[in-house]
């Protein structure tokens, strides 16, 4: 599953789109994205840092965090799913049907 794909889910989400929610827990996004938890700490590193997300401290436990998505995430979100598939499709240009599955199938047992 794309990245953007994974920004799309995240964007679904309810607690994206209360503007008063606090987010979800890492590990339930991990799980959510079916990301494994070193994985979707780096991801929400960067995201933090591109000003997509904010991690805050969970108030029920002093040992998670919540994540929920920023102005700037909300807006991107929708659409960055296309922009991905956009470039895949540019890298991959040339390329059968067969040999895209191929390829797309041997990424996912890396990720």
């Amino acid at each position: 599953m794309s990245v953007g794909r994974r920004l799309n889910q995240l964007s679904r989400h309810p607690n994206a789109r209360h503007p008063n929610a606090l987010g979800l827990t890492q590990s339930a996004q991990g799980k959510r994205l079916n990301l494994p938890a070193y994985s979707i700490t780096g991801l929400t590193d960067s995201m933090q840092a591109a000003s997509l997300v904010e991690r805050q401290k969970d108030p029920s436990t002093r040992r998670n965090h919540l994540i929920s998505l920023q102005a700037r995430g909300k807006t991107i979100a929708p659409g960055a799913h296309e922009t991905i598939a956009q470039g895949n499709n540019r890298l991959l240009v040339g390329q059968t049907t067969a040999e895209r599955q191929v390829f797309t199938e041997t990424l996912e047992k890396f990720v």
